[in-house]
């Protein structure tokens, strides 16, 4: 390891291998962690005890690691808006034709 560092949800490293190896991410394995050697897209395994790991070859690189949720996520959350906005509203209008004016 030459230098590694955090920037935000994005860690980068530069590392030197004299063969071969598996550089290793302490961070939970998850398909959605994006992994680019040297600019290029990188496939990452799970490596024992579930973290996540990329094949290098020798020589130095960069790696940069990212977490990408996938467009699901965003949809969901737009969707959960969606519904508490709508029961809120509801909830308003019935409140408004359940009160009662006293004479």
């Amino acid at each position: 390891m030459i230098e590694e560092r955090q920037e935000g949800e994005v860690y980068r490293a530069e590392v030197e291998a004299v063969r071969p190896s598996w550089v290793l991410f302490k961070m939970t394995w998850h398909p959605n962690w994006k992994v680019r050697v040297d600019d290029k897209l990188a496939p990452t395994v799970m490596l024992s005890p579930g973290f996540t790991g990329i094949a290098i070859p020798a020589g130095r690189h960069r790696v940069v690691c990212r977490y990408e949720p996938g467009w699901w996520k965003v949809t969901l959350a737009l969707c959960g808006l969606l519904i508490a906005a709508s029961a809120i509203i509801v909830e308003h209008l019935a409140g408004r034709k359940g009160s009662v004016t006293p004479a």
